[in-house]
């Protein structure tokens, strides 16, 4: 038996579809796995995605872009549950969130 924590499994709730985060298998507890990706050539720099994001993985770097922004970045790849908070939270759709 499978028993699913975190956001509720495959219900659709005013149009998006909400995926769990955490899987329990047998008594044993796994968190999803995410890949974020940013479009460095069109990220303002706002930092809506660095407060959106709840494990607190990404900030907004040192690096500049062509527009002489400096763009958000994420610190901890492996930490990354693929909740897609930071991608919904960006005015630019910049984001792309992957999840394994």
């Amino acid at each position: 038996m499978i028993k699913l924590f975190g956001k509720v499994s495959a219900q659709k709730s005013f149009g998006v579809f909400v995926i769990p985060q955490f899987v329990k298998i047998q008594g044993v507890v796994f968190m999803a796995k995410g890949k974020v990706e940013f479009r460095e050539a069109y990220c303002k720099g706002c930092s809506l995605c660095v407060n959106a994001c709840p494990k607190k993985i990404l900030q907004i770097s040192k690096r500049t872009n062509a527009k002489g922004y400096e763009v958000a970045e994420c610190v901890n790849m492996d930490e990354c549950i693929g909740c897609a908070s930071c991608a919904t939270m960006c005015p630019d759709s910049v984001i792309t969130v992957y999840r394994d």
